[in-house]
């Protein structure tokens, strides 16, 4: 139902293309969640880039206005790259 994956990258930044096909491939039947390197830094440009709803990364130490940040990027409709 799902696969946590970096597009095959170092980052999931760097997969970023990848990223975004497998998510227009998966067309809703399989959950792309995109990890690997993903924080508040660039969280907004990766979900942009992807059309991800969701992304597994480390926040460690995020005060809440960074969580706050993070969620409202994830509710953001999705750019094309």
């Amino acid at each position: 139902r799902r696969v946590l994956t970096s597009g095959g990258a170092a980052s999931a930044i760097e997969g970023v293309g990848v990223l975004a096909e497998l998510v227009r491939r998966a067309a809703g039947r399989i959950e792309v969640l995109p990890g690997g390197g993903i924080g508040a830094a660039n969280v907004a440009r990766l979900v942009r880039g992807t059309g991800c709803g969701q992304v597994h990364g480390s926040f460690n130490g995020a005060d809440p206005a960074t969580v706050a940040a993070v969620r409202a990027a994830l509710d953001q409709p999705p750019v094309s790259i």
